[in-house]
Formats: structure tokens, sequence, C-alpha cells
């Protein structure tokens, strides 16, 4: 969704395929899933996100995701523990 927010709103014309992508191409954004960088690659128009594994966990408020693993992204924190289905 933040990504989709900002080629929309950036774009010279947000009802033109072609400006939207041209917008991303050249974009690098910090978003709640990491930072995302279309000029870097690994090839053009690409952005790569590093993922960490989450699960579902029953609470006082209701479900809430608990961050279970961040082997390739270290920087999100472990906030709950895998636990069997």
């Amino acid at each position: 969704m933040e990504t989709a927010h900002h080629a929309l709103s950036t774009a010279d014309d947000p009802t033109d395929h072609a400006a939207i992508a041209h917008t991303l191409a050249g974009t690098t954004l910090s978003t709640i899933a990491g930072a995302l960088d279309w000029k870097r690659g690994p090839t053009p128009n690409i952005a790569l996100l590093r993922l960490s594994g989450g699960q579902w966990h029953p609470g006082p408020k209701g479900p809430s995701l608990a961050i279970a693993t961040n082997h390739d992204a270290p920087d999100a924190p472990v906030t709950g523990e895998l636990q069997p289905a």
C-alpha cells in the first residue's frame, strides 16, 4: 500500500501506466517492511525486500502478529515464538 500510494501520488499522471513505471524506476522508499530501492536492483525496476517470519497469536484484544524469525531481516525485532498450529 505504501508503494502504491507513493507511486500514484508522485507520478506526473497517476492514470498513465508509463508515468507510474517511470516514477517507480527512480524510487527509494522507506516502508513498514523495510527499505525498497528500485534504482539499485538486482536488475532495473526490481526492489528486493528482506523478509521476516510472522505468526498470528491470540491476545486479550484480538489476534496480533508476532515476528517469530528475523534471519533475513535482523532489523525487525523478534516479538514472539513460533507456536504449533
